[in-house]
C-alpha cells in the first residue's frame, strides 16, 4: 500500500499509510502554517511552513503519543495529576513539570519526576502522578514527552490550580508513628508569624528545634530524624502567637 502526508495550518501533518483509507495526526510541534514537503527518502521527510519553520524526521514522523486528556485533582494541598493516551509508538516516558506563577507570571519550569511510558501500544492507557505538600500559592504543570530516540514534546494543563491558606492553625499527627529513625511532621498557619515546633522528651527536656523563624500563611511539611535518640515517647509542640499545640511520638529501635 502506498504512504501520503498531507500538511496544512496550525502545525496539522497527516498522514496514512493504506492508501489514504484511515489517517494519522502527527505533531510538528509548532502552531504555523506549512506550505511544503519533501520526502527524499522513506522515513526522512522536511517540512517547510510560515515564520522560518524547518521540519525534519528520520522515522517517518512516528506520533510517540496520543493525549485524550490530561486532568488533576486537589486534596487540600496535594494535586494527583490523570492524562490519558489513546496508543504509543516508541514512548520512553513522561517528565512532569511544575511552574510556581507569581501574580500573572510563570516562573522557571523545575522537573518534578518521571512517569515510565508503556513503550509502543495501540492501547490505551491512564497515568497518574501525585504532587505531596505544596505549599499556598498559584502552579502550572506540564508533560514532557519523549520517546527512546530523545524527541520530546510538550502537553500543557489546561488550568492553574490554587492551593489556599489554612483556615486555622493545625499541627498534624507524625507518620509513620512508631518510627525508626526518620518520621514527617506537617503543620498549617492561617497568618504571617513567628513559629516554633520543638521536640522534647518524656522528662520536658527540649532535644531538637526544628523551627524557629517568621513564616508566612500555608502548609508546611518537613523530617524529623531520631537517630541520635533514645527508644522511647517524645512530645512535639507547635507554638504560633496565642496558638500552641502538643502531640506525642514513638521512637521504637
Amino acid at each position: 500500500m502506498l504512504t501520503y502526508i498531507a500538511i496544512g495550518e496550525e502545525g496539522v501533518i497527516l498522514k496514512s499509510e493504506d492508501d489514504g483509507y484511515s489517517w494519522t495526526k502527527l505533531s510538528g510541534g509548532v502552531n504555523s502554517k506549512f506550505n511544503s514537503i519533501s520526502s527524499p527518502t522513506e522515513n526522512t521527510s522536511y517540512v517547510v511552513g510560515t515564520r522560518g519553520t524547518i521540519l525534519k524526521t528520520v522515522d517517518g514522523g512516528a506520533l510517540p503519543v496520543e493525549l485524550t486528556s490530561f486532568n488533576y485533582s486537589l486534596n487540600i494541598n496535594n494535586v494527583t495529576l490523570y492524562w490519558l493516551t489513546s496508543g504509543e509508538i516508541n514512548n520512553s516516558g513522561f517528565e512532569v513539570e511544575r511552574s510556581n506563577v507569581n501574580g500573572e507570571v510563570s516562573n522557571s519550569w523545575e522537573s518534578i519526576g518521571f512517569v515510565e511510558g508503556q513503550g509502543s501500544t495501540n492501547q490505551s492507557h491512564e497515568y497518574n502522578f501525585e504532587d505531596r505538600k505544596l505549599s499556598a500559592g498559584k502552579y502550572k504543570y506540564r508533560l514532557r514527552q519523549t520517546d527512546f530516540s530523545g524527541n520530546y514534546e510538550y502537553y500543557n494543563l489546561n488550568s492553574e490550580v490554587v492551593i489556599g491558606t489554612p483556615e486555622k492553625y493545625e499541627l498534624s499527627q507524625n507518620y509513620p508513628n512508631p518510627f525508626n529513625p526518620v518520621t514527617h511532621l506537617e503543620f498549617g498557619i492561617p497568618d504571617l508569624g513567628f513559629v516554633t515546633l520543638k521536640v522534647y522528651d518524656i522528662t520536658g527536656r527540649e532535644v531538637k528545634t526544628l523551627v524557629k523563624e517568621i513564616k508566612p500563611a500555608g502548609r508546611y511539611s518537613l523530617t524529623f530524624d531520631g537517630s541520635n535518640l533514645s527508644s522511647g515517647i517524645y512530645f512535639y509542640t507547635l507554638t504560633a502567637g496565642e496558638f500552641k499545640q502538643t502531640k506525642r511520638m514513638m521512637i521504637l529501635k
